[in-house]
C-alpha cells in the first residue's frame, strides 16, 4: 500500500513535469478515446496509452521506488524500479475490468515479483539488461519469497539517484543533531567505494538531471536548506549562488573503509570540517526508506502530499487518496481511485 500510494503521488507530480507535456501531446495525437485514466489530467484513453503516460510520470523525477540487484556479480546500476511499470498496468486494466481493491493489490504484487525475478530465455530480459541468464535462478521462485518481504524494496525520500541516499540520510541526521549552519562549514569529505563514483559523475551540476546524479549537490542542498524534495532539484534552485558555493566545498573521493564494506551496501563516510576547528563525522550504510530503515505509511503519505502540492492537486482529493489506499482491500471498485486521480 505504501508503494502504491507513492506511485500515485509520483504520477501526479510527473503529470506537470516536462515529460508530461510531451506525452499528453503524443497521446492526444495517437490514442483513441477509452476508459483508462491519464493521472493528473481529464483524459480517458486506451489502457495501453494510459499505462505509458502514468509509467513515465512515475519515473520522471527519478523519485520512484527501487530494488538493487542482490547477486554479487550484479551490483549498482543493475536495478529495477518496480512500481513504474507494474502499477500503471494494473491500474489501467483494472479500471476496464472494474476490479476490486483486493484483486488490484494482488495484480500489483504479482507483477512486481515477476518483474524483479524475470530472466527467461537467451533473448529475454537477463540477456538484454544483464549480459546473460540462468533459468535456475528464477524457476519456481515466484512468491518464494515475495520480493516485498525479501530483499524488500526501497522508497525514495529524495528525488535523486539512490546511491546518494545513505549519505543524505546520515548528512541530514548530522545537520539536525549538531545544528550545522552553512556559513560554519569549511569543507566536507564524502567517501564511497569506486562503483558509486562511476555512477555519480556530475560534480558541478547546472541542471536537474545532472544534480540527480551528483553527490556534491545532494550533500550541498541539505547543508544549505535542510531538505531535498522536488523543488530543490529544479534548475532555478540548482543554479542559485548559495548552493553552487557550497557544492564546491564538497570533496567526493574513494574511501578505503567504504570500499572494504562491500558492494552490497552503499556505505558513505562523511567528515564535516567547521570554522571552529571541530570535525563532525558519520557513516551511512543504508538510506531512509530502505528495508533497513523503512518509512511508515504516514511518512510516505507526507511525501505523497508533497508531490500533490507540487502538482497543485486538490487537498481534498489528496487526503481522500491517502485513506482510500490505506484501506484498499476494502474498495469494491477501483474506479473510486480514478475520480480522485482525474481532473
Amino acid at each position: 500500500k505504501k508503494h502504491i500510494l507513492d506511485g500515485f503521488g509520483l504520477a501526479l507530480s510527473g503529470s506537470v513535469a516536462r515529460t508530461g507535456d510531451y506525452l499528453f501531446k503524443h497521446i492526444k495525437q495517437n490514442s483513441a478515446k477509452g476508459r483508462a485514466t491519464v493521472i493528473g489530467s481529464k483524459m480517458k484513453v486506451t489502457s495501453r496509452f494510459a499505462a505509458l503516460a502514468n509509467g513515465v510520470g512515475i519515473h520522471s523525477d527519478d523519485y520512484d521506488d527501487t530494488q538493487l540487484a542482490v547477486q554479487k556479480d550484479r551490483v549498482y546500476g543493475l536495478l529495477t524500479h518496480p512500481t513504474a511499470p507494474c502499477l500503471p498496468s494494473a491500474f489501467a486494466e483494472g479500471e476496464l475490468k472494474k476490479i476490486n481493491g483486493k484483486d488490484f493489490l494482488n495484480a500489483y504484487l504479482i507483477g512486481v515479483d515477476v518483474e524483479y525475478k524475470i530472466l527467461e530465455s537467451p533473448r529475454g530480459f537477463f540477456q538484454a539488461h544483464g549480459g546473460g541468464y540462468n533459468l535456475n535462478s528464477i524457476k519456481g521462485q515466484l512468491g518464494r519469497p515475495w520480493t516485498f518481504s525479501k530483499p524488500g524494496i526501497s522508497i525514495k525520500p529524495h528525488p535523486c539517484g539512490s546511491l546518494t541516499h545513505p549519505g543524505m540520510t546520515k548528512m541530514l541526521e548530522l545537520i539536525l543533531k549538531h545544528n550545522i549552519k552553512p556559513q560554519d562549514v569549511i569543507k566536507v569529505d564524502v567517501g564511497t567505494n569506486h562503483n558509486m563514483q562511476n555512477a555519480l559523475i556530475h560534480h558541478r551540476p547546472t541542471n536537474e538531471f545532472q544534480a540527480k546524479f551528483s553527490m556534491e549537490y545532494s550533500m550541498a542542498i541539505l547543508l544549505v536548506q535542510r531538505r531535498a524534495y522536488i523543488p530543490e532539484y529544479q534548475d532555478k534552485r540548482i543554479n542559485k549562488p548559495d548552493v553552487q558555493k557550497m557544492l564546491r566545498k564538497i570533496n567526493f573521493y574513494k574511501n578505503k573503509v567504504a570500499e572494504a564494506a562491500g558492494y552490497d551496501k552503499m556505505t558513505t563516510i562523511i567528515d564535516i570540517h567547521l570554522k571552529n576547528g571541530k570535525k563532525i563525522s558519520g557513516r551511512g550504510d543504508f538510506g531512509k526508506g530502505s528495508p533497513m530503515i523503512p518509512m511508515t505509511y504516514d511518512e510516505v503519505a507526507d511525501k505523497f502530499l508533497g508531490c500533490c502540492e507540487f502538482a497543485k492537486w486538490s487537498s481534498k482529493k489528496s487526503k481522500a487518496l491517502i485513506e482510500t489506499v490505506r484501506h484498499l482491500e476494502k474498495v469494491k471498485d477501483i474506479r473510486k481511485l480514478s475520480s480522485l486521480l482525474s481532473k
